[in-house]
């Protein structure tokens, strides 16, 4: 019980942090996703993987929605590939945290689809493709929240994964927002924003989260 007051508690910050963005992307949607580009390519390395990223601007140009954000002190870019995040758009990852083989990430997703399809189905979605990994995989808490042109949705999530032969707990905030086509109101741009990291540092990088999630603004705003 004590567990589940403060996961709701994190879960309130987030998704105000969410409303946030949708309210700064509401007409950045265009009826044209950007083209998706290898994760070496320029657009992909806005900050060394060896330098922390500083809290300066940080484009995405693989979105359906360009977004720039900033990442919190510790937390650094690395290519999609070096965390098996191959159709993220964006990966970071905080060494500071590293404990048990695993490091936390933060990964920036998005995709575009049929104008009906709800934020519900896409994070059960979600959950099944954890499945694969944790067939024990289960929702801590979960909260919609926006309107029906910006919907947006959170939920945290426990799974285990064997890192170096033993079963690691995790738990994972899951946030997605979603944009109707303002030239198309038949399609929907869908950003994927996560956490990951170990129970015991969730509180804590949490907090980064919620900041991260904070300065998400649409390219060039």
């Amino acid at each position: 019980m004590r567990r589940m007051s403060w996961t709701r508690s994190v879960i309130a910050l987030i998704v105000g942090c969410a409303l946030a963005v949708v309210a700064g992307c509401d007409t950045t949607t265009s009826g044209t996703p950007s083209t998706p580009t290898d994760a070496g390519s320029e657009e992909q390395s806005t900050a060394s993987p060896t330098t922390p990223q500083s809290p300066g601007a940080a484009p995405v140009a693989e979105l359906p929605v360009p977004i720039e954000f900033s990442l919190p002190d510790g937390w650094q870019s690395v290519p999609p590939s070096e965390v098996n995040a191959d159709n993220a758009a964006f990966v970071a990852v905080h060494p500071g945290f590293s404990g048990d083989g695993f490091t936390p990430t933060i990964v920036i997703a998005g995709d575009v689809h049929d104008g009906g399809t709800t934020l519900t189905q896409l994070a059960e979605e979600e959950l099944e493709q954890l499945r694969t990994v944790d067939p024990d995989v289960r929702v801590e808490e979960r909260r919609e929240s926006g309107t029906a042109d910006h919907p947006g949705l959170t939920q945290v999530v426990r799974l285990s994964m064997q890192q170096n032969g033993s079963a690691q707990e995790l738990l994972q905030i899951q946030t997605l927002i979603g944009m109707q086509d303002t030239q198309d109101p038949d399609r929907k741009a869908v950003l994927r924003f996560a956490l990951t990291t170990q129970p015991e540092h969730f509180e804590r990088l949490a907090g980064d989260f919620q900041e991260f999630l904070s300065t998400v603004r649409p390219e060039g705003a």
